[in-house]
């Protein structure tokens, strides 16, 4: 990452570093805000989420039910991929989108009707306390940009070392992520509209209705809360297929759990989660050498 920026002509590196410094510059004002007020209150570090009591048969359903839905999505779109496109092949870029779409709304509508047929009453709220709207993307929104600083210490780090091992002749293929790709070569700007929307609010939803939701308390009703968060968020970063960012996307998972653990209101850490994949696009069109 290092020598991408520093190929860039000094007018390019203007908007990226007031960016960044406006980043982490609010992040450390508001973790120091953050420390003050716990010290004050330490009542919000009191766990707000509660069990899901569900026995080990159901857990089983739930695992599998998801990772049917996700395999026969992809199955479907790529045949629906093959076959229009052999028709019309000037349509590939939509059914990306298209592709997109399906997968994140069968995996949304997958774990909601899996929540309903649990009974979600009985078993455990998604959201035992719920936050009002705004308040809940606040606290998640906010969050994010405090863990920011961290996140992209870590970040830099791993990018040091693999241009350190890049440099001792070992052979690493630096690769973007499969979404990066798409949303940096769309050319209709309605397509990139919709793909950006999906990345930036339909991924967060579906993705943490299933990790935090779903695993995370399934883990936490039968380990300890510090095991639970540590297999789901390593769970969260290897499903992205995107080993060159593992350490950043495993403390990302590591706060939303947090999150979710602390607050006990689900759109919390989805809040968080729209903020970090909206900063990543913006991060995309500020820097695409690093993209």
């Amino acid at each position: 990452m290092t020598d991408e920026l520093s190929s860039l002509d000094p007018q390019q590196l203007i908007p990226i570093g007031i960016y960044m410094l406006v980043l982490l510059t609010g992040g450390l004002i508001l973790t120091t805000r953050f420390i003050s007020r716990l010290k004050a209150e330490p009542s919000l570090l009191t766990p707000r989420l509660t069990r899901w009591r569900i026995s080990l048969i159901e857990s089983l359903i739930f695992g599998c039910a998801v990772v049917a839905v996700y395999s026969m999505a992809i199955s479907v779109v790529g045949q629906l991929q093959s076959t229009i496109t052999a028709i019309w092949p000037d349509t590939p870029a939509a059914m990306d989108v298209f592709g997109t779409f399906t997968m994140e709304v069968m995996l949304i509508l997958t774990v909601l009707g899996l929540y309903k047929y649990f009974g979600e009453e009985e078993k455990g709220r998604i959201s035992p306390h719920p936050l009002p709207l705004f308040q809940a993307f606040n606290i998640g929104a906010l969050s994010m940009v405090a863990a920011y600083p961290v996140l992209f210490g870590v970040n830099l780090a791993w990018s040091w070392l693999l241009e350190l091992l890049i440099s001792l002749g070992v052979n690493i293929q630096i690769q973007a992520q499969p979404a990066v790709t798409m949303i940096m070569e769309m050319n209709s700007p309605v397509l990139l509209a919709l793909l950006i929307f999906a990345a930036v609010v339909m991924a967060p939803i579906a993705e943490e209705l299933v990790f935090r939701a779903g695993l995370y308390r399934m883990c936490r009703d039968r380990l300890p809360t510090s095991v639970s968060v540590i297999i789901t968020s390593l769970l969260f970063a290897l499903v992205h297929f995107h080993w060159q960012g593992i350490p950043g996307l495993f403390l990302v998972g590591v706060s939303l759990a947090l999150i979710y653990e602390f607050t006990g209101d689900i759109k919390a850490s989805m809040a968080f989660h729209m903020a970090f994949n909206l900063n990543s696009v913006i991060m995309m069109f500020l820097v695409p050498h690093v993209a």
